[in-house]
């Protein structure tokens, strides 16, 4: 009969080894798993990228969310934001007060284009009168003859940065290539809309934009053309973004 001893023994010490996985089992015998799933609110993931994070951790109800840049939150589901490139290891600790478990999966952010270049400024409705000029018709009203229409890029601080070539167009649309890169996000341009007279041309219409407010949206922060509406004109633009 004594040799039987150890098989009464040994399922107790077991139970006290080390590398058994007993921590996730809490004292109803229902297991707890640490799970996660996300998501990018922005399609291309870049620099600032948000990130919504969804807990699918089960029987747990303590939740440590560590994001790889340093930043934690308590929360049972958690949005961040990465204002910088890399890849990030991100952890929830799921736990329920008798036993924990923990996980991670790897966020990749890429970095945020260095400049936006516009390719082309098109009017796609303008008044068609200004405090009562109306546009000028070519070799009627306007004795040269020259083209009628053009938009110009201004600074904030009203200075002229491009323009496109004027166009022979009293009705919208009308525009061309532009060609100008924005180095700063921040800033705030002007687009402004002419009409060439023989004389001083007519300011039309105008808007204002900037890259990071107005451009910038939820769904794509980086988009590849945007339409600018204001009282007093529409304008669409097409963008390159430079990495």
């Amino acid at each position: 009969m004594k040799k039987l001893i150890p098989l009464f023994v040994l399922p107790v010490i077991a139970s006290f080894l080390p590398g058994c996985d007993t921590q996730n089992t809490d004292p109803s015998g229902n297991p707890l798993v640490a799970d996660f799933s996300f998501s990018y609110t922005h399609i291309n993931n870049k620099v600032p990228a948000s990130v919504t994070f969804t807990n699918l951790s089960t029987d747990a109800n303590t939740y440590t969310w560590k994001f790889g840049d340093g930043n934690t939150s308590n929360l049972q589901d958690a949005d961040h934001i990465y204002t910088t490139p890399g890849t990030f290891n991100v952890w929830l600790v799921a736990s329920n007060g008798s036993s924990v478990d923990s996980v991670s999966h790897p966020v990749i952010i890429y970095p945020a284009p260095a400049s936006v270049r516009i390719n082309t400024f098109t009017a796609l409705s303008f008044p068609s009168t200004n405090m009562g000029n109306p546009w000028d018709v070519p070799g009627f009203s306007d004795p040269d003859g020259d083209p009628d229409v053009y938009l110009v890029l201004k600074s904030q601080a009203n200075s002229a940065l491009s323009q496109t070539n004027p166009v022979t167009n009293a009705t919208p649309p009308a525009g061309g290539e532009l060609e100008f890169t924005l180095p700063d996000f921040t800033q705030t341009y002007i687009i402004e809309i002419y009409d060439e007279d023989a004389g001083t041309d007519q300011l039309m219409g105008s808007a204002t934009f900037n890259v990071t407010s107005d451009i910038f949206t939820q769904h794509d922060p980086y988009p590849s053309n945007y339409i600018l509406n204001s009282s007093s004109i529409s304008v669409y633009m097409l963008f390159q973004w430079n990495y």
